[in-house]
Parts: C-alpha cells; structure tokens; sequence
C-alpha cells in the first residue's frame, strides 16, 4: 500500500515535528510489516533516541495502520501522539516510505494466514490446557448516583488484580495477546485461560466494549481506537437485567459511596413495612427500609443490607412509582399527608402497596377516606335543526357540574380523575362539538349520528345513566332485511333467482350508492337507519358487483358463465344470506373440492412428489368442469412434469392436437422433459426456416403434442388460425402480460378447448397483466378491461381499497394453485440472502455524483406532460447511473479508474472459490460480463458466459458439463438465462446489478435453487452503497407488498415508476 510525503504531513500539528522526525529516521529499526486481505497495513517499529546518556538511553516502540494510503490509527509509547503523528511515528513512516521505493509489499494469501493462525491457536491451546490453574474474572458493581458500573478484577488464587482499561482488555482477547498484570499472573488472552463460570461475564464484557468501540468510530472516525479508555462500563437498563440473570443466587461485589462489600443476589420481592400515623392535622407514612434501586427493563433490582433482591414484573410495575420516589437514592423514609389528600392515597396507591407489603394503620378507619366513584348523566335530545344534543352532568354526591360550561369544584371534594377521563374519552370519541353558552354537546352529521345510535349509546350506558327525549327514540337502526339468492346448473351456464329481501324498489338505489361509496348505513325517506356494512345486504351486494349484475333492473331470474360458480360459492358461504343450490351445483363444487381422486396415467415414467399429485389432481379437475387456470408454483417446483402428466391423462381424449408455447430457449427442454416422463406421447417441435414450417402445416401431422415459441407462434398465426387444439399451455405466461401485443393477440387467437397458463409470477408489476391471462384462459371472467380497470385495478392502486382487493382474491382463489419451496420442500436445503454493499470512492463517485445531479436537476424542472413523453430517455439515463454504479467503463470509454463492486465482486469469487463453492453470476448488461470474464481469466478462474447471443443447443450442453463440474463460474445475462435452466452445480448466487423486478432476480437464483440440489444456495445481491441501487430497492419492497396482496410472490418492475417516486429515490442519494 503506497504512501506519501503529503499524507505524512498532513498528520503533523507543526511544520517542526516533521523535521523532528527527518532527524530521527536513520535511528529507526522496522519490525515488522503487516499487510491484509483487503489492503490494509500494520507496520511496527522502534525508534532511538540519539545523543542521549547511556543511563538513560531511551528506545519507543511505534506502531501505525494505513489503508489506501491514509492513517487509521497510531500509537507511540512516548504518549505524546494524540490526534496528530509525534517525531517517532513520523521517522517511522519515513522509513516506511524509503522501503516502499521500488519495491512491492507482499500480502500474505488468504490460506496461509488460516494456516499459521491455525497452528497459533493450536499451539496456545495445548498451552492454555496444560496450565495448573485458571484465571478467574470478578466483576465489580459500583453504584453512582442510581447508575450502576461494572469494572474488572482478574487473578488466581494468588493475586487479583484490577482491569485498569477494559477497551485494552478487549484488544488483548481480540489478538490474543501475552501480558503480565503482577508478580503473580501473566495471561494468554484466550478464552481456554479462565474458568468456566467466568466465560458469561468474559462475553458480557466483550459484547459490551465492542458496543462502544462502534458507537466511538462511528461518531469519532479517524481516531486511535486505543485511546478509548474505560476503566468501567456504565450498565443501560437492558444490560443491567442481563448482567443480574447471571448472577442469581452468586455473590457480588458492590462499591457504594466508597464502601466495599460483598451481596448475595436473590431472585425474589423484598419485604417492605409501613406504618400510617395519625398526627394533629393530618397523617405520616413511615418505612423501615433504606433501598438502592437500580433499573431494569422489567425488573427492579434493589440492594438492601447483604442483598440485591431481584423483583417479578408483577412488583415492578405495582411498586416502581412508590420505590423510586420515595425509596432511592437515600431520601427520607418517612412523608406526611394532608387530611385533603387521603382519598387519593387510598384510592390510587394503598391498592396498589396492599399486594406486597406490611401495612400497618394505628387506629384509622380507612374507609372512611374511600374516594367516592363520580357519577354521570347524559339527556340526549334533537334540536329543532336535526342536530342531536347531549346535557352531560358529573355528580359527587349532592353536588353537581357540567363539564362543558366549566363549573369549578369545591376542594373539599376529591375527585376521581380516572373516573372522569375514562368518561370524557367516551364523550370525545362521539362528540366533536359543543355550545359554551348552553352547555350542550352537539352531533349534525349524518354519519356521526348513525354511529351514535347504532354503537354509542349503549357505551354511554356502560359509564352513566341515559335518558332518551321521545324525539330521539324515532330514530332507530331498523333490522336489515335478507335477500335471497337461488342457483342452479344448466350445461355450461348458472340460472341465478335473486329475492331482495322486501328492499321498496325506490330504495335500492340509494342502497346501491351507499355501498360503493363505502358507507356504513343507509337513511330511509322515514328517518331510520338501515345498516349496510357486515349485513346480508352487503354479501348481497359484493355478489352483484363480483358477478357484474346490474340489480336495479334485475329480471327474476338472469344467467351467467359455469366459471363463476366457484367465486359465487364462496359468496354464499356467508351464513347471513338465505341460499338454495341446486344438485348440479352441488356435484359440481363436490368435483372441484376433491381433486385428489385421480391416479397418475398409464406410460409415466416419473415420480410426482406429493405436492406435485395435487396439482396434477387440480388440473385434472379444471379441465374435467371446462375451466382453465394458472399454474404458479414458485420456480424450481416442476411445473412442467404436472402438465405432462396431464397431457398424458388425457391422450385418449385428445380429438386434436394439444399445442405448448413457452419461450424459444425452453422449446427443446420441453422436448426433452416429455420424451423422458411420457415416452408415449408423440411430440412435433415446429421451428426451421419459413420454408420448414410452411411444410409442417401443410401436411397432414398425427403428432399429439406440438411445440412453438411465442415469436414463431406471431409468425405462423395465419396457419393457426384454421385450427383447432384440444389444450393450449402457455408457458412462462407473463410472455402475455400486455393484452395490447401482437404475441399477447396472437396467443388469444388460437381456438382450444382447454386453457392452462404456466408462471412463476402471474404478476410482475401491474394488476392489468392478472386480466390479460385470465383474459386468454376464460375470456370475460375477469370482466372487460374497461370494468376491471374501474372496479378492481385503480381502487386497489389509487385508494387501498380493501374491499376489491378481497373481491379479486375471491375470484382468483379458485383458479391459481401457487405453493413455495419452504411450504412443499422441508427437504430442500435452505437458501441465504444476502446484501453486499460497496462503497464507490474518488472518480468514479464524482462521475455518479454529478450525473445523478444533472437527472434530478432535469426532473424537477418537467411537468407531468414532459415526463410522460420524456419517460423512455429519462429511464435510459436512469440506467447509464446504474452501469456507473457497475463499472463508469460501460459509459466512458476512457474511464481506466477503479471499479469498487468489481474489486467487492472479484474478493467475493476469491475467496468463495477457496472454501469450495461454484458461482452463478447475473448482470442486465451483457458488457459488464465480458469485463468480469476478462478479470476472471486474469486470475486463472475457468468460466461459461451465455447471453441473449447464446445458441439454444449450446445453453443445454453448458448447462449440462457445468452440472457435471467443470468451470467454476457460469457468468448469465439476466433476461437470456434467468429462466428454463437448471444449474444445481452451483451453490452460490451473485446478483450483479439487481434488477428491479425482484421476481426476475428471484427467478434466476432458483435455477440453483431447485429439486436436485443438495447444498445450501447463498443469494448475494451486490449494491453500491448510498446510491440509487440502494434506494430503489427500498422503494421496490414498497411496491411488492401490493401484488403479495393479491397474490403471493409477485413483484414490481421499473417501468412503472412514478415521477415522484423517481425524486424520493434521487432526493435520497
């Protein structure tokens, strides 16, 4: 690591110090020089002094850190460096600096420092157990001003001897350093030197310093660590409670105002005893005990006599306000009471004492002082305006107020402040206004009204008595009625007979609008209330909305698509609607309930898991009711051998072929999968030259399956369109997540009898692409998109609105089957996530700086139009900061600075690579891989690379020789290889740019983290540090809790960033 003449400058106070130490460096011997695996240097030295008598030649010993060419720390055994460098330290690094001319500094490989660390353990420990006798830590409590501190004694049966510095102490573990305390102990800092029953307060007190060390460099950087002298470690609240779980039952050294003793500590209450006097004009309340409290979290710790007592929760919280107040810190023990205040004494604390101390009263008839409990009246009454009004009165025996005009008390009465708040919180929780002059409090709105009649009444009842004005008593919440809804199957359609419960026709309008708009309640033209919220009307209502039927003008009877039947069982689930369902229906629910009836087909040549058998029973069963769905397992479940077990099932039954699409690099795996499980099943891959394919069509195929890709599919829509297919599977479905392309069209086009969609992430950004498959699977089911945009997708977006969140997840329920890996395979080891920050430094940080500037600069000056029509460029820059964040190279050709997350990147793959492990590495930008691969072979590290370029047939056979051990790193563009690949042979992931759509990144990890592998699969997502990496990945957790909501497992991508959320994540930088 280099250094220069400036930086040792620098670190001098004066210009004379400096020369000091030119004088002083050909007196300098370097001892030795310590280099690390991430660049930094220990260098020690001993410097001496010249033209000093012999009988007090003096020699200091030197000792200083550098990394990237700065000081981190320095010490000097002449004591006289402080925050800068004395002449020592200085002719030190001068000699320092002469060595480095020329040369190189040698950094010792990581293995071998395990080595020798290794054999340096070992040989300390042969040592260590060799030893006689153990060394003992004694803790020591000092109590100052209620605080409690904790110092050291360490020895043997000889000596004990005082930690002076603890933060020394903690050095000496850390290196495992030799010292000599006395005569009597010289120590090995291992934790094999102390006895067993020390090692707690030996973590104790190194968990404890280390706290401090990181509070102290980050509020102090730079600083010498050393000079953080702590002689004793002042105990917090939740240290203190840790500390004394140690020593219950043990004794104890405690310092109070300088007296040394020694306490037993005691998990149990102490014993308290008062007395209550009666004086001449008034009361005295005495103790006996004289206590030193000392806080916990949830306990007291109280010292008295020999013993620190260790109180349950249950004292705590009873005796805590008493003891610290009158008990700590050595106050008086004794307080005098005013014949005025008694009742409060009785009424909020002798309650409270009674549970758990001797209480002795000479004489005294408490009750006498019991507090009398306040009273409340409240008249309700309606105005002439419609307002409804409340008289409160609060009544202390025969004397009464109204706490609204303010009536003053008398002072001989004492009041039940409790009492009285839990009754004002009442009256302002319905109650919002009032009249000083009348002294009313008044209600005109129409929902607080509903509110009070409905609910606030009868809490008024509970705290005082009520009187009701006859005017008052006419408005009511009226029963609601309860509609009917009768169903029945009839082919492929629902006869539906709705009843509304005797609702009068000119009300179901209003009805219909109190709903929607969320309301609670409903004001009849007479006046009353009919409730809406949690009644059969809203089941009612939910049912119209989910069925989109129009109930205004409903015929007695209407009919709907079989499809829906699902969706409406769970709607008449709810017992507060009257339903009759017809044996059709029934039978048909019964057949979509028990999809586990169905034995694997005859000719399957492979083994389904448990969880795999119900889905292959669930898609049995959709397609034996005429219904499609969505096959959602999370990636690496085998999704594809489930629908070949169903394509086999039915292979007697296919009138037609069955047709998969599934993007272009899956089309041979899916070959592959079909020939290996279902041998029996023909398979015609359409792909070739147009010429090719032109003559597939043209000729009669027997083949039963048939294999496409969606872009061949656009191609050769004007074949399929003659056609008619028995299934059509779409793999990988969010392909057609946007209803308005030409694949999207294309894929809805094909006639087919049966529609199944394959996707890890139904949804990745928008609630829009959910409709679009449905849209393919069962055309209408989610309505149009018009309909869904209005009455599902912007009120989710736009208003949380809980209701059609719950509404889609109805309607979705029954045609999605999603498991995860964590719930299905306890056998599948684990996978660890990780984030790995880099911190960007020097030119490349001022690149990012000053173009994240100019964005944000450019952003806040457009207008909502400008943005809109400026999104594609604006996104462009946003991705030129990202591949600044990656490597500025991929931006400025001329840019030959450092990388930070490439060097971050390269000592993760070093030392991965050391311990055994094999990497996947993704990146979004394919010019990014080819300079990893270029720093890979650099060092030797054999690697595949596979981009968009890749040749279908060449990703299998990579694929298959890196799963049989060759290369150690498989570098994958994200988009060409995050998905249809298994490649188990690695057991560590490394994300190099996330990319925003965490599905994506999720999706890639799994092709190690899938059925197969044996070990362990570590994520690490690479982040550089404060920048927009970091911020947008914040705002991407945001945006995944919605389509968690919906559905599990999906998430956000980029492109649909607001404006303003594009601000929050600049502004943040």
């Amino acid at each position: 690591m280099g250094l220069t003449l400036d930086t040792i400058k620098g670190k001098c106070a004066r210009q004379e110090e400096f020369e000091a130490g030119i004088a002083l460096k050909t007196q300098v011997t370097l001892e030795s020089v310590q280099s690390f695996w991430k660049g930094e240097i220990t260098v020690q030295a001993s410097v001496q002094e010249p033209n000093m008598p012999k009988d007090m030649a003096c020699c200091h010993k030197v000792r200083f850190s550098l990394e990237k060419e700065e000081y981190q720390s320095w010490h000097c055994s002449c004591m006289k460096a402080g925050k800068n460098l004395c002449r020592h330290i200085v002719a030190a690094s001068l000699a320092y600096y002469k060595m480095l001319q020329g040369k190189q500094t040698i950094s010792t490989s990581l293995a071998m420092r395990r080595i020798v660390k290794g054999y340096q353990k070992q040989e300390m420990l042969a040592a260590e157990k060799g030893c006689k006798e153990k060394v003992q830590l004694i803790p020591v409590l000092s109590i100052i001003e209620g605080k409690g501190k904790l110092g050291l004694r360490i020895g043997n049966s000889y000596k004990y001897y005082m930690v002076k510095n603890l933060t020394e102490f903690y050095f000496h573990m850390e290196a495992r350093d030799t010292v000599k305390y006395g005569k009597y102990l010289e120590l090995v800092h291992v934790k094999e030197a102390f006895l067993k029953e020390s090692l707690s307060l030996l973590e104790f007190i190194m968990g404890a310093i280390e706290n401090e060390l990181r509070y102290y460099r980050q509020y102090y950087p730079g600083r010498v660590e050393t000079g953080l002298k702590c002689r004793e470690i002042e105990l917090s609240k939740e240290m203190t409670e840790r500390f004394f779980k140690m020593y219950i039952g043990k004794q104890l050294v405690v310092v109070e105002n300088g007296w040394e003793r020694e306490v037993k500590v005691l998990e149990k209450n102490p014993e308290f005893h008062i007395c209550l006097k009666k004086e001449w004009n008034g009361y005295t309340m005495s103790w006996k005990e004289s206590v030193t409290l000392l806080e916990g979290e949830n306990r007291l710790y109280l010292i008295d006599g020999g013993y620190i007592y260790c109180t349950s929760p249950e004292f705590t919280k009873d005796m805590f306000v008493f003891i610290k107040e009158w008990g700590a810190y050595g106050k008086q023990n004794s307080c005098q009471i005013g014949i005025y205040d008694m009742p409060g004494v009785c009424g909020q604390v002798l309650p409270y004492l009674l549970k758990w101390v001797q209480f002795e009263a000479e004489d005294i008839d408490l009750e006498q002082y019991k507090p009398r409990p306040v009273e409340a009246i409240f008249s309700f009454d309606v105005n002439t305006e419609g307002a409804i009004t409340c008289e409160e009165t609060l009544l202390y025996g025969d004397f009464s107020f109204n706490p609204v005009k303010g009536n003053s008390v008398p002072v001989t009465i004492y009041r039940d402040y409790p009492g009285e708040y839990r009754i004002r919180k009442i009256v302002e929780d319905y109650f919002k206004y009032y009249d000083l002059e009348s002294g009313l409090l008044l209600l005109s709105q129409e929902e607080e009204i509903f509110r009070l009649i409905d609910t606030g009444i009868e809490e008024f009842m509970q705290v005082g008595t009520v009187y009701l004005s006859e005017r008052l008593k006419t408005i009511q919440v009226v029963a609601p009625p309860k509609p009917f809804i009768g169903v029945s199957l009839k082919g492929d359609m629902l006869d539906l007979t709705i009843d509304l419960g005797g609702v009068p026709k000119e009300e179901l309008s209003g009805l219909l609008e109190n709903y929607r708009l969320k309301k609670k309640f409903y004001r009849l033209r007479k006046g009353e209330f009919l409730k809406i919220e949690d009644t059969a009307l809203s089941v009612l209502f939910e049912a119209a909305d989910g069925l989109s039927l129009p109930l205004e003008g409903v015929e007695k009877k209407v009919s709907i698509p079989a499809y829906h039947a699902l969706y409406l069982d769970q709607v008449l689930a709810d017992n507060r609607i009257n339903s009759n369902r017809n044996d059709g229906f029934c039978k048909l629910i019964k057949i979509c309930n028990n999809n586990n009836d169905f034995e694997l087909p005859k000719g399957f040549c492979g083994t389904l898991r448990e969880y795999q058998k119900v889905g292959y029973g669930w898609l049995r069963t959709l397609s034996q009711c005429g219904f499609g769905g969505i096959l959602a397992d999370e990636m690496g479940l085998g999704k594809t051998i489930q629908v070949i077990a169903l394509l086999l099932s039915v292979k007697e039954e296919l009138s037609s072929p069955a047709l998969i699409i599934c993007p272009a690099s899956l089309v041979y795996n899916w070959e592959k999968e079909i020939k290996r499980f279902a041998p029996g099943l023909d398979i015609l891959v359409i792909s070739g030259n147009v010429e090719e394919r032109e003559n597939i069509f043209t000729n009669q195929r027997k083949e039963q399956i048939w294999v496409t890709s969606y872009d061949l599919l656009k191609r050769d829509i004007q074949w399929y369109e003659t056609m008619e297919f028995s299934y059509q599977v779409i793999d990988e479905a969010q392909m057609i997540k946007n209803y308005s392309t030409q694949v999207t069209k294309a894929v809805k086009a094909i006639k087919s009898q049966h529609r199944f969609a394959l996707t890890g992430t139904p949804m990745e950004n928008r609630l829009s692409e959910l409709w679009s498959i449905f849209d393919y699977l069962m055309k209408g089911y989610l309505y149009s998109y018009s309909r869904f945009r209005e009455k599902i997708e912007l009120p989710i977006i736009k208003e949380g609105d809980g209701r059609a969140s719950l509404r889609l997840k109805k309607l979705l329920k029954p045609f999605i089957l999603r498991r995860l890996k964590k719930e299905v395979l306890k056998d599948l080891p684990e996978k660890l996530e990780t984030i790995v920050y880099s911190r960007m430094e020097g030119e490349q940080k001022l690149l990012y700086m000053a173009y994240a500037a100019k964005i944000q600069e450019e952003l806040g000056q457009s207008t909502p139009e400008e943005y809109q029509e400026g999104k594609i460029q604006i996104l462009a820059a946003l991705t030129r900061l990202r591949q600044i964040c990656c490597d500025p190279a991929l931006c400025y050709e001329n840019y030959k600075g450092d990388s930070a997350k490439l060097n971050t990147c390269m000592e993760l793959i070093e030392e991965g690579l050391g311990e055994g492990h094999r990497f996947l590495l993704f990146s979004q930008f394919t010019s990014m891989l080819g300079k990893i691969k270029e720093e890979l072979e650099k060092r030797k590290i054999p690697c595949f690379i596979l981009t968009g370029g890749t040749l279908k047939q060449e990703r299998l056979e990579m694929s298959e020789r890196f799963n049989k051990g060759e290369g150690k790193v498989f570098l994958i563009s994200l988009k060409a290889g995050g998905t249809g690949l298994n490649l188990i042979g690695a057991d560590m992931v490394i994300h190099y740019d996330p990319w925003w759509n965490v599905a994506a990144q999720h999706q890639a990890t799994d092709r190690a983290h899938r059925i197969g592998q044996e070990q362990i699969v570590t994520e690490i997502k690479l982040v550089a540090q404060g920048t927009i990496e970091e911020n947008i990945l914040r705002l991407q957790e945001r945006k995944q809790r919605l389509s968690e909501e919906i559905i599990d497992g999906a998430n956000s991508g980029l492109s649909s960033i607001t404006k303003e959320e594009l601000l929050e994540i600049l502004n943040e930088i």
